[in-house]
């Protein structure tokens, strides 16, 4: 038997990024830091992955990105590309400040705030779009000067990104005969990369600018990714992204289009899994609905199924079928309700139909205790970036947790694209655990009863030869820890002679089976690699092929 544990570090899918609203300076510097895996594209096409920003820019690449429903994420991520991604993900207006003028409802406000967008009562020339209900006002007349985008409110729940499109706008306070920072002090938030901090300390100094590393009362700007942390300064914290683009001017910019302000992520309807009903979907504005369900933090279903809390109806007579439903039946305005609110308005006002209260808790009670008895915790292992994603979204749809990460964590399940040797599935084969296809995620329903056997890796006679034998031990290794309930390596103690870095890939393969490492005399096993021309002391020792032999018998 010929195997080695292969790196998931070495064989990672490549990742095609492309930004907008980011200086070429910046775009320098992240590249040369960049690992080969994550490739930065100066074009956007479909082959993009995802579009990195620092705020919702809203040109013609935003715009696009968001048509293509293509992930939106924070510029800070090129910085920290092994870290969750879910984390930098940006919401559709997130940091994109706008205004208002002649509106009688809250709704259209607060639709962009659960967006991410920023509501400043002054317009300014620094704006992103201005919302207005008349076209003879001052603030109309100011946006038209300044080429704002105007949105009427009719339009703001369509999904319809075009309308918000504005080129990148630049105004400066005075073009620098000299040093562009002469004089101004800034102050560094500490908790930027590493890499950006220098950068951008080199910067300021060689431009005349000086860098503190206290906040006083001299202090002009300070230069951070967030807002959080300087609430007592608020008024000064401007995003970093406004040293690049100064320098790049060669000017000293009008600032207001970098400051930043406290942003609530907070969804409004986080427990809310909600379907709609065909009559909305016949009368027309079943995107807005879903536009507006999906702005208050809500799932939205195709169809009802276990998970559903919700239907969405237009009126009463859609759902006097006489039928008893295990969800809330719903008018449409309890979701307008929720949204000029922004909070979870209760339902009995609105239910209509035969739902009953009492079975919809008795669903919901059996629910949270299914999730209490069996916690599940996905992970992936030789899945394409697409797949990975689709499988991520539906898993967070369903309340399900999983970890993306390259090594095992404790998973119950792992989602395999192909069959290999990585330690992720040495790891899950010796624990047990369950190994499934791709095609799991498009039938999973978070239920504790799903039938994950139809979707678990088996020899179909589509199996390459060379593979047949790590498929075969899935299910039998599976079965065999269900029963004994000792994993694979239970009570092995271990000496391994080996090159470091193949020791150390052994190493947690061994131990994530319930084995031990030592150093000492103790051990029951040891394992000498091929490739080891070390001193062997042991009077008996194995290739490290036992251990996939072992496995794979």
């Amino acid at each position: 038997m010929n195997f080695e544990i292969e790196s998931t570090f070495m064989c990672r899918p490549d990742v095609y990024v492309c930004t907008t609203g980011v200086s070429a300076c910046e775009k320098e510097l992240i590249r040369s830091q960049l690992p080969k895996h994550v490739i930065l594209e100066d074009v956007l096409s479909e082959k993009v992955n995802y579009l990195a920003t620092y705020k919702a820019t809203m040109t013609d690449k935003y715009v696009q990105a968001l048509g293509w429903s293509m992930k939106i994420v924070d510029v800070r991520w090129l910085y920290d590309v092994d870290g969750a991604i879910r984390r930098y993900e940006m919401q559709p207006f997130e940091g994109a400040t706008f205004s208002t003028s002649g509106l009688l409802s809250d709704s259209v406000v607060n639709y962009h705030l659960l967006l991410g967008g920023i509501f400043t009562q002054n317009l300014m020339i620094s704006t992103d779009f201005l919302i207005a209900s008349a076209d003879d006002d001052s603030k109309v007349e100011f946006s038209k000067r300044y080429e704002i985008p105007i949105v009427n409110p009719s339009d703001a729940f369509k999904g319809e990104y075009g309308i918000y499109k504005r080129d990148p706008y630049f105004e400066a306070v005075a073009m620098a005969e000299g040093l562009v920072f002469d004089e101004k002090v800034f102050f560094l938030d500490a908790r930027l990369p590493r890499v950006l901090f220098n950068q951008l300390r080199k910067m300021i100094v060689s431009n005349g600018g000086t860098r503190v590393s206290e906040i006083d009362k001299d202090v002009d700007y300070i230069l951070a990714f967030a807002y959080e942390g300087f609430e007592k300064h608020g008024h000064k914290v401007y995003h970093y992204q406004y040293v690049f683009d100064c320098i790049e001017s060669r000017a000293e910019l009008f600032a207001g289009a970098y400051k930043m302000y406290p942003i609530n992520k907070k969804p409004v309807l986080s427990n809310a899994v909600c379907c709609i009903n065909a009559g909305c979907k016949d009368g027309g504005n079943v995107a807005e609905i879903i536009n507006k369900l999906k702005a208050l933090g809500a799932i939205v279903r195709d169809k009802p199924d276990a998970s559903c809390t919700h239907m969405i109806v237009d009126n009463k007579d859609e759902a006097q079928d006489g039928r008893r439903r295990p969800y809330k039946v719903v008018l449409s305005e309890w979701v307008n309700q929720c949204l000029g609110l922004m909070r979870h308005v209760r339902e009995e006002k609105y239910c209509v139909g035969m739902s009953s209260g009492s079975m919809y808790a008795l669903s919901r009670d059996r629910m949270k205790v299914t999730t209490h008895e069996c916690k599940m915790l996905f992970q992936f292992t030789g899945l394409s970036l697409f797949l990975k994603n689709k499988a991520i979204e539906k898993l967070d749809e369903l309340g399900v947790g999983f970890k993306d990460t390259d090594r095992y964590d404790g998973c119950t399940h792992l989602i395999m694209g192909v069959v290999s040797t990585s330690e992720k599935l040495l790891s899950c084969i010796s624990n047990g655990k369950w190994i499934l296809k791709p095609s799991v995620i498009d039938c999973f329903d978070g239920s504790h009863d799903f039938d994950f056997s139809e979707h678990e890796w088996k020899d179909d006679g589509c199996i390459a030869e060379k593979d047949r034998k790590i498929v075969l031990s899935i299910c039998k290794w599976r079965e065999r820890v269900k029963i004994t309930g000792k994993p694979a390596f239970h009570r092995w103690v271990v000496k391994l002679l080996c090159e470091e870095q193949k020791r150390e890939g052994y190493a947690r393969v061994i131990e994530n089976g319930g084995g031990r490492i030592t150093d000492a005399e103790d051990y029951t096993h040891c394992f000498v690699s091929r490739t080891y021309d070390g001193y062997n002391p042991a009077e008996k020792s194995y290739s490290t092929d036992y251990i996939f032999s072992y496995l794979f018998r």
